[in-house]
């Protein structure tokens, strides 16, 4: 299943200079995502290679999460520290923490499929600091908006 993971924030940094080897920001400059999204500055993450899916970050399906919680690595979905799915989330998780600490608000929807736009199931209100980055797992078609 190909994801396309979708950010805004209302700070002024260009998050592009933030990125890793292996995920990547892309500023969105249609207005395909103008419902999902809240804030002035949009982007989305690519993962693997500019240009490609946001697959490569810990997606959980819409489905399952509402039975399970999922607080730890999953040893049945076989997830390991090292994982580029895990290491990418990490990454993640750490610049929307010290963008939601420095003041900045910032929110996040994670689609089902590559460039799709789909509106979000459901939307959370996140509060950041409760999660360590070795915790936190996107819900696929679900809206999350980020708080101290």
């Amino acid at each position: 299943m190909c994801y396309e993971l979708s950010l805004s924030t209302d700070s002024p940094t260009d998050l592009t200079t933030l990125n890793s080897l292996e995920s990547f920001f892309e500023q969105i400059t249609e207005e395909l995502n103008k419902d999902n999204l809240k804030y002035e500055h949009k982007y989305r993450l690519a993962t693997g290679a500019p240009g490609c899916c946001s697959c490569f970050f810990r997606t959980f399906e819409y489905d399952i999460e509402k039975e399970l919680s999922f607080e730890q690595l999953q040893k049945w979905y076989e997830e390991e520290p090292s994982d580029m799915n895990v290491s990418n989330t990490k990454w993640l998780l750490q610049i929307i923490k010290d963008l939601v600490n420095a003041g900045y608000q910032v929110d996040t929807h994670i689609a089902q499929g590559y460039m799709s736009h789909d509106p979000p199931e459901e939307r959370k209100v996140i509060q950041i600091n409760n999660y360590n980055n070795d915790n936190f797992a996107f819900v696929e078609c679900v809206y999350y908006d980020y708080k101290k």
